[in-house]
């Protein structure tokens, strides 16, 4: 079945990489520079493009491959990720409907509708805002230069029904959220990030249930159903937050540390109660238009599953706008056996 998904998406992916790429260079003169995603992190949010009166467009697909080596054991595979399409349609100058939709190409087959939002400005040319609807939540930026995600996504990510009260103006944002979690139905958030200094970027947030975070809950969720007795239950796990982003031409700097600040009941995650952390630290620069290089250090405490320390290197190449191809490097090491683990991957993502 993967197999005939990879035979009808490829031809039609390389037909779109090549008439972007004629388009491309027609419209350019011998005095415009071109602009490449030269790394993942650039393309994180796509660039809606217009398609209709008020109506924006975009989509991302990709393909992927990996090799590890862990206890002597050796695993690879490769696959055709999902296809991420994104719409934006404004209604007037102060509403918008947003909606990103999330298909896989593996077993499942399944359409997901990961977000799909109302952005409301309270006044037209005030700071004030509201969104309601699934999204994810305004925890954490999780800035990275590497295929694999950084550690801290998995104690922070929070897809969820909620309702965000928000100020925004010059160079602060703030965000006051409710929202709806599997385990505790009212949940609460507050994000605050800041821009003041040129280049640089901070935030510092809080959550009354880290619990809740995609992963997680997963984690939770299988602890419970291996519970016989039915005497293990969840509660309020309250957590914090921050991130530092510093673009410094050709440099880039980003440091994310997530952090519980109440413990999980003990047989949740362990036999004790703990308090997971984590936090992940990248530096990259970009030598050529084109191509980037990154190195990373993280490291994590009572998140199972989770290497104790994960480190290094990555390199992205922009083939054409919009597709980019990267590579990375990463060394784990855990504090249970098997104790090291050794992971290539390798990337080609295409975005219009």
């Amino acid at each position: 079945m993967r197999n005939r998904y990879r035979a009808l998406i490829l031809p039609a992916l390389a037909s779109l990489v090549f008439l972007r790429s004629e388009v491309f260079a027609q419209g350019l003169d011998d005095e415009s520079d071109a602009f490449y995603y030269r790394f993942p992190r650039e393309q994180r949010d796509l660039e809606l493009r217009p398609i209709a009166p008020d109506l924006r467009f975009g989509f991302q697909i990709g393909g992927s491959a990996y090799r590890q080596k862990q206890s002597g054991v050796k695993e690879k595979d490769s696959s055709i990720d999902g296809l991420d399409l994104e719409f934006l349609y404004e209604v007037g100058e102060q509403l918008e409907f947003q909606m990103v939709v999330n298909y896989e190409f593996d077993g499942s087959k399944r359409i997901l509708f990961e977000e799909t939002f109302a952005r409301y400005e309270i006044f037209e040319d005030g700071p004030w805002y509201v969104e309601g609807g699934r999204m994810e939540m305004p925890l954490g930026e999780y800035n990275s230069n590497f295929v694999e995600d950084p550690i801290t996504q998995t104690l922070g990510e929070t897809f969820d029904g909620a309702l965000i009260l928000g100020y925004e103006q010059d160079d602060i944002e703030i965000a006051i959220a409710g929202f709806k979690g599997d385990f505790e139905k009212t949940n609460a958030l507050v994000a605050v990030n800041l821009s003041s200094i040129e280049n640089l970027e901070a935030g510092v947030y809080w959550s009354s249930n880290v619990g809740e975070s995609m992963e997680m809950r997963e984690i939770q969720k299988e602890a419970l159903m291996e519970e016989e007795e039915g005497e293990l239950f969840t509660q309020p796990v309250m957590g914090i937050g921050g991130f530092v982003a510093w673009d410094l031409d050709p440099f880039l700097i980003d440091f994310e540390y997530v952090a519980a600040i109440e413990s999980f009941r003990p047989g949740l995650l362990d036999d004790e109660a703990f308090q997971p952390r984590a936090w992940n630290f990248e530096v990259a620069v970009t030598p050529l238009d084109r191509w980037q290089f990154a190195a990373r250090l993280e490291s994590s405490k009572y998140l199972p599953d989770n290497p104790k320390w994960q480190y290094g290197m990555a390199a992205s190449y922009g083939i054409l706008e919009n597709l980019i191809i990267t590579a990375n490097y990463l060394r784990a090491e855990y504090r249970e056996e098997p104790s090291k683990r050794n992971l290539l991957q390798v990337e080609l993502i295409f975005e219009y």
